[in-house]
């Protein structure tokens, strides 16, 4: 059972209603915004402070990368250097076996058809060096002191044949010699060839390079 009437008219009361919620709105309003424009700035604040740290990271990384750039094109470098090294040290150690066939075919024809050849092979550079390192010498008596390397294990080619004479082969000896292309030519033996109407002798001639 209600005790009172409100005889206030309807426009009235919905006035005061509307300003009242109005008041509760702006009183909310005036709480969040502040705490939202404080959260905002808090956030922008995080997010330059993010950029400044990032900044100051990528400025201590310069040096870092740029001497990881230099580094890379060192490496580059070398990389070319080493095959440029490569390729001149197989034209230096494989000399064609076309020019050295030419080089001993020229000295044999100016022997005047007085020699012939009937073998020619060719040893490669020895690249290991296990084979010039000296032995280790028995347990309790010194060994002899290791000889000093060479300037590097040379190429042979290694000539046989025959010849009507001596001369002959002297003076295809002093050919391969003048051509100045092996640092030593060699007269390894040199044989009489018993039997047959002619008597020959065979030869066996190394030269290095």
């Amino acid at each position: 059972m209600k005790r009172f009437v409100n005889l206030l008219p309807w426009k009235y009361r919905r006035r005061q209603l509307i300003r009242r919620r109005a008041l509760q709105w702006a009183a909310l309003w005036a709480v969040l915004v502040p705490l939202g424009a404080a959260g905002v700035g808090a956030g922008l604040l995080q997010q330059a402070e993010v950029r400044q740290q990032v900044a100051d990271l990528e400025a201590q990384y310069a040096p870092v990368a740029e001497l990881a750039r230099q580094l890379a094109e060192g490496r580059k470098t070398l990389r070319q250097w080493q095959e440029r090294r490569d390729a001149a040290a197989a034209l230096e150690e494989t000399r064609p076996a076309l020019t050295l066939l030419g080089l001993v075919s020229r000295c044999a024809r100016a022997c005047d058809g007085r020699l012939r050849i009937e073998k020619l092979s060719l040893q490669p550079r020895q690249t290991s060096a296990a084979a010039e390192s000296p032995k280790a010498p028995p347990p309790g008596r010194p060994g002899p002191q290791a000889p000093r390397p060479a300037s590097g294990p040379s190429a042979t080619v290694t000539i046989q044949g025959q010849a009507l004479d001596n001369l002959a082969v002297a003076q295809f000896v002093a050919h391969l010699r003048e051509t100045r292309a092996f640092e030593r030519v060699e007269l390894k033996s040199t044989a009489e060839q018993p039997g047959g109407p002619t008597p020959v002798r065979s030869y066996l001639v190394e030269c290095t390079y």
